[in-house]
This record gives structure tokens, C-alpha cells and sequence, in this order.
């Protein structure tokens, strides 16, 4: 499964992919968006307003989400179903199950962190600007 590089509010190239976020009490609420390749978080991320508006995720916790610097930020934390999708087509590739999604700032990209990245074998090729799960 292909994802690609993409600007984002960063400025420069970031590796993408295509996943749907579902609450795992009520499928209905569900969200796709492309997100960040990120193997320095330790956790999925999402924008609050699409965790609490969008995919109505209710009582969250709070932990400790460590960030590429090695840093521990607090955050609130929920449980969401996750699955990759064809960056293109849009049809379900894999299923990564009930996992951690953190709340970000309202302005914040969409991550996927090693909680779901470590289920796979991701390859990040930066000078051909393709990413790929297998």
C-alpha cells in the first residue's frame, strides 16, 4: 500500500496516508483524512473538534504521549478503530484495530503514530516521495 509526500503546515515534504478513524460504540461516526507518517510519536493524534464533534468519542483519559525529541507531553486520550485505505481509491487496505488516538491543537495535521506504524513494515522513501505499508 502507497502512500505519498506531501507540504504541509510544516513547510517541507512529509510522508502521507490515507486512514479512516471510527468510534468503536457507534460505527456510524467516522472520519477520513490523510495523515502524517510519524515515527517519532509514540500515538495517533487528532485534531479535538474531530474527536469530540465528528466521531463523538466520549470519556477520555489522561496519559503521557512521547513526541520524536523524546519529550512526554500530557494529553487527553481515546480509543478509536483505525484502518488504512488506498491513498488513491480509497478502499480499505488494512485494519489496525481499537487503538490510542491523543487530542491535538484545532489546527493540527492528522498523525499516525507507532501505535498503529509498528503493526506494519513502512518504508519512507524521500527521494522518489513515496511512502509504503506492507
Amino acid at each position: 500500500m502507497k502512500g505519498t509526500y506531501e507540504d504541509t503546515d510544516s513547510g517541507f515534504p512529509r510522508p502521507l496516508l490515507r486512514a479512516r478513524f471510527r468510534n468503536p460504540h457507534n460505527q456510524t461516526n467516522s472520519i477520513e483524512r490523510r495523515c502524517i507518517v510519524d515515527t517519532g510519536m509514540s500515538a495517533c493524534g487528532l485534531p479535538e473538534p474531530l474527536i469530540k464533534k465528528q466521531l463523538r468519542l466520549k470519556y477520555p483519559t489522561r496519559g503521557l504521549t512521547e513526541d520524536a525529541d523524546g519529550e512526554f507531553t500530557e494529553r487527553r486520550e481515546w480509543m478509536a478503530l483505525i484502518e488504512l485505505l488506498d491513498f488513491e481509491s480509497r478502499r480499505l487496505e488494512k485494519t489496525c484495530g481499537k487503538v490510542k488516538v491523543v487530542g491535538l491543537g484545532d489546527e493540527a495535521h492528522p498523525i499516525l503514530g507507532r501505535n498503529v506504524l509498528n503493526q506494519f513494515v513502512v518504508t519512507l522513501n524521500g527521494p522518489e516521495l513515496v511512502c509504503e505499508i506492507a
